[in-house]
């Protein structure tokens, strides 16, 4: 870029930089300083832009426009900008040019995509979606730029929602306050070129929990099957359409070439887009079967798998990884012996080796089988984490040797150890600690790790990273349930080192009565009386309020609370309510949980 570019870029900048909110509808120069800075956007850095603030003076004039009502005739079906003497023409350009320069820059920086969603920038571009004139106006409206390119103001608008989305996890309240999943169902309903982006902004921003009571998943799963389709039998053609698109992994954009389908608008969807989505909703255990079962899509995943380029392979596999978690899904594919005949081909030399590999480790590991472990002694406790709380988990790592521990850990390459490291990792492990953010949750391998851990019933201690992971649901809430968490989000450090190291002492014991109760464990346990269950309570520091509260507490009632909190959790926590004048402690209640799991789990 020349030097008088560089200088013309700096300028408008700071033009805008320097014009007051009041002032901005008022500048007939905005309009083109915006466009011009939207046609030069490789040329800036937008990290930087966003530590200038720049995003809010965007949101502001987002804001404005609102603010100031757009009027247009309902009977009219095509919009010509070209004449933006018109006020309301040139309202009109000025919010298309800005949600442009918008989507530029969230592209092309993951900083300021948060700075403006962080912000007032979700709530601006909701303002229009939320106002059913404008949104039914628009929705259906053509309308022809200053350049006489065909497009549409709501397609515009959720095309940015859909970036915003994709790290709605550290926004979450704020799409909440705004029921977004509502007012996009109802945008989704306006036209058919509405329908995509306001479905995969759903799947971004719902959690498990609200996906499981939404009805209109289905709808979004079969409608996402059918763009697969079409692309499956354009694969079987010998039909491709790869285009140059850019993918964020580890908060950094990376340039790729993938297959894309061009929607009635004339825009185009990528694959990478598509299989994302689904790999986002598969990560919710209940819905995998739907996913993986429903309108032939297992035939036309493998046909797009066998005839994909590497990036193509890469987020198909991960989705085969992801739905591998399921046993009915394990079994379909163990049966599909060409499938099975090219993953198990594949080499270190591919690409996607690992990937591969963790398939094949899902559908052994969805096997019912005894596994037997070594005799040796448990030696290190283990830190399950994804590479985003790296600084963190080693902090804590530190701490745990400093308090005389052993801490295995995937430091060097993380998860490029093999599964087999992992679970010798897992095995040798007398506890495991499970570092809980969104990225944990998604992570093929983490959960791995954690559903390995709990299939040999290592004791498991939550570690809550990130805001509102309290009380997650899906795969990753059972891992959690019935477990004292430490919340690094709510307290100090040093704080939850305590609590942490309370934590960790307690399985500590426990491991190391295991054998001991094993001997125990061969009586029967029905025939103890209330003397022998009081003699249990006394050996391992549980409450005596817990032992009077189901007296007389012989072995029959112990066993029943065991196949109680077994078979039904809810009615297990509710049995240890008493008066208000006296209340059990729940650190009292877990402990107990603690001895009376592994007292029966361990026989």
């Amino acid at each position: 870029m020349s030097s008088a570019n560089e200088i013309k870029i700096s300028n408008s900048i700071d033009f805008l930089l320097s014009l007051e909110t009041s002032q901005l509808l008022k500048n007939s120069n905005l309009d083109d300083e915006i466009r011009f800075l939207s046609h030069s956007s490789n040329y800036i850095n937008f990290d930087l832009l966003g530590e200038k603030n720049f995003h809010q003076v965007l949101i502001n004039i987002l804001l404005e426009i609102n603010n100031s009502k757009i009027s247009i005739d309902k009977k009219i079906e095509t919009l010509d900008l070209g004449d933006t003497s018109n006020q309301n023409n040139y309202k009109i350009s000025l919010l298309l040019s800005t949600l442009s320069l918008l989507n530029q820059a969230c592209l092309k920086s993951v900083t300021f995509s948060h700075f403006v969603s962080s912000q007032n920038g979700l709530g601006a571009h909701f303002k229009y979606l939320k106002e059913p004139l404008f949104n039914t106006t628009f929705c259906k409206l053509e309308i022809l730029d200053r350049n006489q390119t065909k497009c549409n103001l709501i397609e515009k608008i959720l095309s940015n929602l859909y970036i915003f989305s994709k790290s709605s996890h550290l926004t979450i309240s704020k799409w909440a306050d705004l029921d977004a999943v509502n007012v996009l169902l109802f945008t989704a309903s306006l036209s058919s070129n509405t329908i995509l982006y306001s479905y995969l902004t759903i799947i971004n921003i719902v959690d498990d929990k609200n996906l499981e009571n939404l009805p209109q998943i289905y709808d979004i799963i079969d409608y996402i099957h059918e763009i697969i389709n079409q692309i499956s039998c354009s694969f079987q053609r010998g039909e491709f359409n790869r285009m140059p698109r850019q993918i964020i992994e580890m908060d950094e954009i990376t340039n790729v070439e993938v297959h894309c389908i061009q929607k009635s608008n004339g825009d185009f969807i990528s694959l990478f887009v598509l299989v994302s989505g689904l790999y986002r909703l598969s990560i919710n255990n209940k819905i995998r079967q739907d996913i993986f079962f429903k309108n032939n899509f297992s035939s036309d995943l493998k046909i797009i798998l066998f005839n994909s380029n590497q990036i193509e392979a890469k987020y198909v596999l991960r989705l085969y990884g992801q739905l591998t978690f399921d046993k009915e899904v394990c079994k379909k594919l163990e049966q599909d012996a060409e499938l099975m005949s090219f993953i198990n081909s594949k080499d270190s030399e591919f690409s996607q080796y690992k990937l591969c590999r963790h398939i094949i480790w899902n559908i052994e590991q969805s096997k019912e089988k005894n596994v037997s472990l070594p005799s040796s002694v448990k030696e290190h406790i283990m830190i399950s984490y994804n590479s985003g709380s790296r600084i963190l988990c080693l902090k804590i790592k530190s701490a745990l040797e400093k308090l005389g521990y052993q801490v295995w850990i995937d430091v060097e390459n993380i998860h490029g150890s093999s599964l087999d490291s992992m679970a010798k990792a897992v095995e040798q492990s007398f506890c495991v600690l499970i570092c809980v953010t969104e990225k944990y949750r998604q992570s093929l391998y983490c959960q791995s790790e954690a559903q390995y851990a709990y299939k040999l019933k290592k004791p498991i201690i939550p570690l809550i990273l990130e805001k509102n992971y309290e009380n997650v649901h899906g795969w990753l809430g059972i891992m959690m349930s019935d477990k004292i968490f430490v919340n690094f989000t709510k307290y100090g450090f040093e704080d939850c080192m305590t609590r942490l190291e309370k934590e960790v002492n307690l399985v500590s014991n426990i491991d190391k009565s295991i054998s001991k109760n094993k001997i125990i464990s061969e009586e029967k346990i029905e025939k103890w009386n209330e003397t022998k269950v009081k003699e249990w309570f006394e050996k391992n520091g549980l409450d005596v309020k817990i032992f009077e509260k189901f007296s007389p507490f012989d072995g029959v009632i112990l066993k029943q609370l065991y196949e109680i909190r077994r078979d039904a959790p809810e009615f297990y926590f509710q049995s240890f309510r008493m008066n208000d004048q006296e209340q059990i402690g729940l650190n009292s209640i877990m402990k107990f949980t603690h001895f009376l799991n592994f007292f029966f789990e361990n026989k």
